[in-house]
C-alpha cells in the first residue's frame, strides 16, 4: 500500500483528469509531482498545448504536538502548479483556456470534494500569480486534515 500522502495526491490527478473540463480535447494534463522525469514530461505538454497542471506532493503539519497514534494533522495542504506557455496555448493549436481559467476550474472541482483516503473536505486557501520570467503560472492551495495510516514497506 502506497503512502497517505502519495495517495492523496494521486486522488487529486484522478478527480481533476475525471472533469471535463480537464479531459474535454484537447485535454490539459494534470500530472504528478511525483511523476518520473517530470520536468521532460513539463516541456513536452507545454509545448504541445501550452498548459499543464501538477499536483504537488502533499505537506502535513500539526499546529500543536500531539500524542494521538496514528498521527493525525490539523493542515494537510495540497498545491496545484499551472504553467502556461501564452504563445502556444493561446494558437490555434493550444487548448485555447487560459491559464487563470484553468486555475479557477482547479480550485472549482478540488473545493469541497472528500479524496477516499481522508474523508474530510478539500478547503481552497486562495488562487496566487506565481513571477515567471518563462511562463504564466498560478498555484491553486487546497488544505484539509487527518490522519495518516500506517505506512508499510512497498
Amino acid at each position: 500500500m502506497a503512502s497517505t500522502l502519495y495517495t492523496l495526491q494521486m486522488q487529486v490527478v484522478a478527480q481533476l483528469n475525471a472533469q471535463s473540463f480537464f479531459s474535454t480535447a484537447p485535454a490539459i494534463t494534470v500530472l504528478s509531482h511525483r511523476a518520473k522525469d517530470l520536468s521532460n514530461q513539463v516541456q513536452q505538454k507545454l509545448g504541445k498545448l501550452g498548459v499543464c497542471v501538477i499536483v504537488g506532493t502533499p505537506q502535513a503539519r500539526q499546529d500543536t504536538p500531539s500524542k494521538h497514534s496514528p498521527p493525525h494533522f490539523s493542515r494537510i495542504g495540497v498545491v496545484c502548479a499551472i504553467y502556461e506557455n501564452v504563445i502556444i496555448n493561446r494558437a490555434s493549436s493550444g487548448s485555447g483556456q487560459p491559464g487563470d481559467l484553468v486555475a479557477e476550474a482547479v480550485a472549482f472541482h478540488l473545493t469541497g470534494w472528500s479524496p477516499e483516503i481522508l474523508g474530510n473536505a478539500l478547503l481552497i486557501e486562495g488562487i496566487e500569480p506565481i513571477e515567471d520570467e518563462r511562463f504564466n503560472r498560478f498555484e491553486v492551495t487546497h488544505f484539509t486534515g487527518g490522519a495518516i495510516t500506517e505506512p508499510t514497506r512497498q
